[in-house]
Formats: C-alpha cells, structure tokens, sequence
C-alpha cells in the first residue's frame, strides 16, 4: 500500500504541475470534435480517481454515472486544491480496506480482478491522462515542455 500510494501520488503531483502550465485561452482547445476540451480534461481529471476507488471499495461499477453526476465543477482555478483533497481521499481509500479485501475479485465495467488491480487499473489512468495533458500543453504552444516535466513534475534547469 505505501509503495502504490508513493507512486500514484507521484502521478497525481505531476498533473497539478502540468496542470499549472494551462493558461485561460487553452481551455477551449480539443484535438478533435468528440474529445475533451482542455477544460473537459481538467473538470474529469478533478474527480475520476476518487471517483474509480469509491467504485473499487464498494466492488462494482453499477453507480457509477450517479457518483459522476455528483462530482464537483472543477475548474482552472480550484484545480490543485481539488486535485490535492482527491489524492488524499483516495490514499485513505487505499489504506482503509484490508489485505483480505484488496484480493478479493470483483468486477468494474466488465473487467474481473482483484481489488488490488483495480487500485493498479486507477493508476493506470493517471498515467495515460497525464500524458493527453502533456500534449494538450505541447500543441498548445508549450514546446518548452520536457520529459522531466511529464515524469518528474518539475520544470528543467534553465541552460547556461
């Protein structure tokens, strides 16, 4: 549980550094009719991983546009003290159910595995929308953007 909470934590750090990088005129911008706007990104960035654990804990997925419609707005500017109070619900969700109960199987939009994997399967997540944040911010003139921000969270040394 530490060990998966240090690196999802990591992933949730790194997107509120990416995330602070997003100026206003930025939000509109979607790649495509039928994908998120950055604003889009950002609101489902702000509640989907505790959203994903609420679902892991209770072992199924039959509530899910409930609990999704009840999210909060999150927006530019509440981002990082949303993103900040989700991290810290989900590591309570985490430490919270048992050895017993992160081997149990359960099934979450069709997939059956354990809890434990489920949590992985969460992680997941913020590793892929990590990345469409990364390139949103890049197409969207951004090209200063590095590896180490996407995989550290932190801005390069300036070079001499």
């Amino acid at each position: 549980k530490q060990q998966f909470t240090e690196g999802f934590m990591a992933e949730l750090s790194i997107i509120r550094h990416l995330a602070a990088k997003v100026e206003p005129t930025m939000l509109d911008y979607r790649p495509t009719e039928k994908q998120r706007s950055t604003a889009e990104l950002l609101n489902y960035l702000g509640h989907i991983f505790n959203l994903g654990a609420d679902l892991v804990v209770q072992g199924n997925s039959n509530n899910y546009m409930e609990l999704a419609q009840k999210a909060p707005v999150v927006t530019l500017e509440n981002f990082d003290s949303v993103m900040e109070a989700q991290a810290e619900d989900v590591r309570k969700k985490i430490y919270d159910t048992t050895d017993e109960a992160m081997e149990e199987t359960i099934e979450i939009f069709g997939w059956s595995a354990s809890r434990a994997m489920h949590f992985m399967g969460i992680m997941k997540w913020a590793v892929a929308y990590k990345m469409q944040l990364f390139l949103y911010l890049k197409v969207n003139g951004k090209p200063e953007l590095s590896t180490q921000n996407l995989w550290r969270g932190t801005d390069p040394a300036p070079k001499a």
